[in-house]
């Protein structure tokens, strides 16, 4: 199963159109407790919460990368690990 790296673009064309809401947040995997407290956030800063979250898309996105990039790795030397011992 692979999984698809993240589009720094079609975050901010989500956070466009549903920053509010933590739109961002669902294309980005966030667990949804998050989301909540996101929600509780933006309500209590009335609304400041989405305009400081477009700051953080890009560093997030280049963290969740970076965990599928290192998780495809693990799986390649899974896989490389287990023909080794296969032809032993």
């Amino acid at each position: 199963m692979k999984t698809e790296k993240k589009s720094f673009g079609m975050a901010l064309l989500v956070w466009f159109f549903t920053g509010g809401i933590g739109g961002h947040k669902i294309y980005l995997e966030e667990k949804f407790s998050y989301i909540l407290w996101y929600w509780l956030l933006t309500l209590c800063t009335f609304g400041i919460a989405p305009l400081v979250g477009v700051f953080r898309i890009k560093s997030r996105i280049f963290e969740i990368n970076e965990m599928i990039d290192l998780k495809e790795d693990m799986r390649h030397v899974k896989r490389n690990q287990q023909a080794v011992e296969s032809n032993i």
